[in-house]
C-alpha cells in the first residue's frame, strides 16, 4: 500500500482543486462534517497549528491535526489528540481511497501524493468525530489541496518570499496565493505583515466580507529565554511559558492566541487554563535545542534564515558554530548562505536524497557559493548524512543543523537508527 503512495510522489506538484474535490465527493464530502481551522503563511504556520492544537486538546476537545511534511514517518501527518494514525488505520485508508485514485488515473487525472493524503486526513478525522481539525496549508493557499474545505476560521502567518516558481516572485503575488484561503464571511486571523502583503490580505478579506482579527504582535515586553530552553511570552497583559524556542514565536503565539480567543467565545472553554499547555507544546526541527551545544532548524528559505540568525544571536550572542547544511536547488541558497556565514566556523555540506522530482544542491556547488561569499570559512563535503553527522560531532563548540526540512528528517532518522 505504501508503494502506491510512493508512486504518486513521482507525479510531483500539481496545484489545483479539481482532483481533491472529486475524491472527496466520492467519499461523501467528509470535510463538511468538521469544524476546521485553516492556517496558511510562509513561515510559522506549523508552530501556530501546534499551539492551537495543544491548547484545544487541553480544553478537553478531540482535535485532529493535519501537517506536512513529515520528518520520519508518513503517519506523523495525521494526528488526533497528539497520537499519530496507526499503521493499520493508515493502510485501511489507503485501501479505501486507492480505487478512486486508480479510476482517476485511467481517466488521465492522476492525483498527487498531497491530494491523496489530504483526503485521507479529512476522511479519518470525520470517521473519528473530531471536535476540531487544525489544518495546515501545504503550499500557497488558493490552489493548495487543503483549500477544498470551508473552515470556521482561517489564519495567515507572516508572508515572505518562498516557492517563487509556483507562487510568484513578489510579496504581493505570494500574498494573493496565501489570501486564497479567505472564505466569504469566515473570519481570518492575520499576523504581522509587510505593508505590501497586508494590503493584499486586507483587500481580499474586504472582497469576501471576511472579518479581520488583527494579531500583529502586541506590546508587553520582549520574550525572555529561560534556562530550560523555554521562553516567557508576553501577550495581551499576560505571561505564558512556551516550550518552542526562537524569538519569532511571539508573533506565532499572538496568532494562536487570537484563534483560541475567538473559539473560546463560540465554543466556551477556559482560555487561560488552555494556554498553560503551551509549556508542553512540541514541534520538531524549529529552532529545537537538542542539547546544550546543538540546534536544529529547518531554515529552508531566506526569511527562515533571517529568523534563525536573530534567534541564534538572542540565545548565543556572537558564538559561532559548525554548520551542517543542505537545501534544494530551487531555493535562494546563495542568499541563505550569506545570512548564515557570519555564524559559521565551518560548513559541512551534504546533498538531499529521497526527494522525488526536486533536485538537491550538490555539496561541491555549495562550496563554490561559500568560496564566493567568504573564502576563509572552511568547507567539507559528504555524500551522505551517515558520514556528515559523525564528522559534525568531532568539532568542538556549537553545532547547527539547518537548511531543508528533509535534512532535519535525515538527522532524526540517523539518530533513531544509531541510538
Amino acid at each position: 500500500m505504501m508503494n502506491f503512495l510512493n508512486e504518486l510522489e513521482m507525479f510531483g506538484i500539481k496545484l489545483g482543486l479539481t482532483n481533491i474535490r472529486y475524491i472527496l465527493k466520492q467519499l461523501g464530502r467528509p470535510d463538511r462534517h468538521l469544524k476546521i481551522i485553516h492556517v496558511a503563511g510562509t513561515n510559522g504556520k506549523g508552530s501556530v497549528c501546534a499551539m492551537v492544537e495543544r491548547a484545544l486538546r487541553e480544553a478537553g476537545f478531540k482535535v485532529g491535526f493535519y501537517s506536512s511534511p513529515h520528518l520520519i514517518k508518513l503517519n506523523e501527518r495525521f494526528k488526533i489528540n497528539g497520537e499519530c494514525i496507526s499503521d493499520h488505520q493508515l493502510k485501511n485508508k489507503i485501501q479505501k481511497l486507492k480505487p478512486i485514485a486508480q479510476q482517476m488515473m485511467q481517466a488521465g487525472n492522476t492525483p498527487t501524493f498531497f491530494e491523496f493524503t489530504t483526503a485521507i486526513a479529512l476522511d479519518w478525522f470525520a470517521q473519528k468525530n473530531c471536535d476540531f481539525v487544525v489544518f495546515e496549508v501545504g503550499m500557497g493557499g488558493r490552489l493548495d489541496a487543503t483549500n477544498v474545505v470551508r473552515p470556521i476560521l482561517s489564519a495567515i502567518t507572516r508572508i515572505d518570499l518562498d516557492h517563487q516558481v509556483h507562487l510568484g516572485t513578489t510579496l504581493a503575488a505570494i500574498a494573493t496565493e496565501k489570501a486564497g484561503i479567505i472564505k466569504r464571511k469566515v473570519p481570518v486571523v492575520i499576523g504581522a505583515q509587510s505593508d505590501e502583503a497586508m494590503n493584499v490580505l486586507r483587500e481580499t478579506a474586504h472582497q469576501f466580507e471576511a472579518p479581520i482579527i488583527n494579531a500583529a504582535t502586541p506590546g508587553g515586553g520582549d520574550s525572555l529565554a529561560l534556562s530550560n530552553g523555554h521562553q516567557e511570552i508576553h501577550l495581551y497583559g499576560h505571561i505564558y511559558e512556551l516550550s518552542l524556542a526562537g524569538v519569532w514565536q511571539k508573533e506565532n503565539a499572538a496568532i494562536a492566541y487570537k484563534v483560541l480567543e475567538y473559539l473560546s467565545e463560540r465554543y466556551p472553554f477556559d482560555l487561560k487554563k488552555s494556554l498553560e499547555s503551551w509549556k508542553d507544546v512540541h514541534w520538531d526541527g524549529r529552532f529545537q535545542l537538542l542539547n546544550w551545544n546543538t540546534v536544529i532548524d529547518g531554515a529552508h528559505n531566506v526569511a527562515g534564515a533571517q529568523a534563525l540568525q536573530r534567534a541564534w544571536a538572542y540565545r548565543f550572542g556572537h558564538e559561532k558554530a559548525t554548520i551542517l547544511f543542505a537545501n534544494f536547488a530551487d531555493k535562494d541558497t546563495q542568499h541563505i548562505l550569506e545570512i548564515l556565514a557570519p555564524m559559521a566556523n565551518r560548513f559541512i555540506f551534504v546533498p538531499i536524497v529521497g526527494a522525488k522530482n526536486r533536485p538537491s544542491m550538490q555539496p561541491n556547488d555549495l562550496v563554490k557559493l561559500m568560496t564566493h561569499i567568504n573564502p576563509e570559512i572552511p568547507c567539507e563535503c559528504h555524500e551522505t548524512i551517515h558520514t556528515a553527522i559523525p564528522a559534525l560531532k568531532t568539532f568542538p563548540g556549537y553545532h547547527l543543523i539547518t537548511g531543508s526540512l528533509f535534512l532535519v528528517a535525515d538527522y532524526f532518522t540517523f539518530e533513531k537508527l544509531t541510538s
